[in-house]
């Protein structure tokens, strides 16, 4: 009998862990306090692996510092990371660096839309996946639309009926019954049950979750000498040192162990490397206010991610709970980014314009908010009248009916 070879193709999907990126990542997002703690777990745990930082008692300062509460962002991308409906990372992570210390969105939808540069499609997208996460009742516009949320995620027989009395959250407070009723038909034992439930839902889902960076350890000191900016990446006295033991001989834990050493090394390197061309690109935008106390100018994720040619996602992870000493004034990196406006007007800019208006008007006639949007609208600076509203109080100046002086 004759024996035939043939060539048979089979074709196999297989997906492949890239795990030195996903180190790299990991060591990206960490800010100094959580890089120092990270090394030391590592310490304990390696043969190959030793760090001195300074003093044993400046070590132990740094090493031991700990936030008071656990970051909003890492709680939701966590959840984001094991999502199957397939969010859009770079626009999730724009909407929440949009919420307030509360949960709720900073700007009105439109506002929203245009700053966040999506289409609505993209936007409800993303914004149905994120409202999913916990804290539940974050992503939203209103302490009724928080509340109505909590409500629909609920899996309680009485959270449909609660949903209804979010309509009515004033009569609720006043426990005006009878107005509910005549409103909703429902009956007063319902009605008492729904309250009771509502009284338990969060209106501030965010308060117990940090949106604001700890300023105890920056990554950045920045200084002015002969009128040039200079960069100090704080953690480059960190001194990490890999046991020079030959691996030849090793058993395989212990040559695992000391390519995991090497693979921390690296991704620690590629982390000063990208925070450092990330904090000379601002330095570079930002020129006038480090050097003339300037405002600042417009800047984006977008523009930076362009100049040292990387993905956006990439440095919105380095830029996380991140900031910089300059002037003995501690400043988030976010600080350096614009939050609102036209690309030719930054956020100081606008609030300095509205100041200086407000100066300048007629003491006996003060501008509302609105003719103070109209003015800026003339100048070429287009801006929601709830905008104007925001920065006016930011800068702690009345409205216009308390700041008018009688003859």
């Amino acid at each position: 009998m004759k024996q035939q070879f043939t060539l048979k193709q089979e074709l196999k999907q297989s997906n492949k862990f890239n795990t030195s990126k996903a180190a790299s990542l990991k060591i990206l997002e960490l800010n100094n306090d959580e890089l120092f703690s990270y090394i030391k777990s590592e310490v304990n745990n390696s043969p190959f692996l030793g760090f001195n930082y300074g003093s044993q008692e400046d070590s132990d300062a740094f090493l031991n510092y700990q936030h008071d509460s656990p970051s909003l962002y890492n709680e939701i991308m966590d959840q984001l990371r094991y999502s199957k409906d397939k969010p859009n990372i770079e626009i999730c992570e724009a909407m929440i660096s949009n919420l307030d210390s509360n949960g709720y969105f900073k700007y009105p939808k439109d506002e929203l839309l245009k700053q966040l540069e999506i289409n609505e499609r993209e936007y409800k997208h993303n914004l149905t996946i994120l409202r999913k996460c916990e804290p539940y009742g974050c992503f939203t516009f209103s302490l009724k639309e928080c509340l109505k949320l909590q409500c629909i995620l609920s899996k309680k027989k009485i959270s449909q009926a609660a949903m209804i009395l979010c309509d009515y959250l004033e009569d609720v407070a006043l426990d005006n019954t009878d107005n509910i009723i005549n409103h909703t038909k429902l009956d007063i034992e319902t009605i008492n049950d729904a309250i009771k439930y509502i009284r338990t839902l969060n209106p501030k889902p965010a308060a117990n979750y940090s949106t604001e960076v700890q300023y105890t350890n920056p990554e950045f000191i920045i200084k002015v000498v002969d009128d040039k900016i200079e960069i100090k990446l704080l953690n480059d006295e960190l001194e990490v040192f890999v046991s020079e033991e030959n691996s030849e001989g090793m058993g395989k834990l212990l040559k695992e162990q000391r390519a995991q050493v090497n693979m921390l090394m690296n991704s620690i390197k590629r982390r000063n490397i990208t925070l450092m061309q990330i904090m000379q690109c601002i330095c570079d935008i930002q020129k006038e206010f480090f050097l003339h106390n300037g405002d600042l100018k417009y800047c984006t994720l977008a523009m930076i991610a362009e100049t040292i040619g990387v993905n956006v996602s990439t440095v919105s992870r380095a830029m996380n709970n991140k900031s910089c000493e300059f002037n003995s004034k501690y400043y988030s990196l976010s600080h350096f980014l614009s939050s609102g406006g036209s690309s030719e007007h930054s956020q100081n800019h606008i609030k300095n314009r509205v100041k200086e208006l407000i100066q300048e008007e007629d003491k006996t006639k003060p501008l509302s908010d609105e003719q103070l949007r109209l003015l800026l609208e003339d100048e070429g600076i287009s801006i929601s009248r709830r905008t104007v509203t925001k920065y006016r109080e930011s800068l702690f100046i009345f409205s216009s009916t308390k700041r008018k002086h009688k003859l």
